[in-house]
């Protein structure tokens, strides 16, 4: 579920200096029902994606982020399936806690029977594009971060 790397340069403000990231909101799939997105993997697929964009520190925890999956409205049937995940993005100075960003993203991904004939996987290949999707347009606004 990782966002690739085609999201533009990092904010030279934000650059290196990202440290601790906070995941919350997700939920553990039931085999016995529909497919949800755990807080492990959208850590996972948050934190490889802002390393790629150039956004982790290695020693400068200069700001801490935390992410909330406020919502993923998916499908229960259908041809073509489409997730739409709703992220509360909160970005801290760690010495200050100073908010320095705070934006709720929405993001889409549409998942056809061309990719996945059985429903449950169509709806998983949803979930996780609306997530990515959803990554990168956050990693798309914090380029956007100036002082």
């Amino acid at each position: 579920m990782v966002s690739p790397a085609t999201v533009g340069n990092p904010s030279p403000v934000l650059a290196g200096k990202l440290g601790e990231v906070v995941v919350e909101g997700g939920k553990q799939t039931n085999p016995l029902w529909v497919s949800q997105v755990s807080n492990e993997a959208f850590a996972q697929a948050l934190q490889l994606s802002l390393q790629q964009a150039g956004y982790l520190s290695g020693a400068h925890n200069q700001y801490a982020l935390r992410a909330t999956l406020m919502a993923l409205d998916k499908p229960l049937i259908g041809l073509n399936m489409t997730s739409t995940a709703q992220v509360s993005y909160v970005l801290r100075d760690a010495a200050s806690d100073q908010v320095i960003f705070n934006e709720q993203i929405v993001a889409s991904h549409t998942a056809t029977v061309g990719d996945a004939f059985v429903a449950a996987k169509r709806v998983r290949l949803a979930n996780e594009g609306a997530i990515r999707a959803n990554i990168e347009k956050f990693i798309r606004r914090l380029g956007d971060v100036r002082w």
